[in-house]
């Protein structure tokens, strides 16, 4: 059983879809406040939230979010889970 709560959920859900090995192991998802369908809030403040990742300099942390923002936002999210499906032992 995989747990997943925010981002962790649509992390754990790419995870069984892409790694066979790692579906085999997993019997359940199980999602706790998950962004599975997107988030309004990833949609309504790009440029935000954007800027604000940008101009935080933490060591040892590449510059700006590497896409995960948009990762979250509802129209991607709605495309994943139009093309893929979960393994049937999932």
């Amino acid at each position: 059983m995989l747990v997943g709560y925010s981002k962790g959920t649509t992390d754990a859900l790419e995870a069984a879809v892409n790694h066979p090995e790692v579906a085999q192991r997993v019997s359940a998802i199980v999602s706790f406040a998950g962004v599975v369908g997107g988030s309004p809030l990833a949609d309504s403040l790009p440029g935000f939230q954007e800027s604000l990742i940008k101009n935080m300099h933490i060591p040892a942390c590449p510059e700006g979010d590497q896409g995960v923002v948009e990762s979250l936002s509802r129209k991607t999210r709605q495309a994943w889970l139009a093309e893929h499906t979960l393994p049937h032992t999932v």
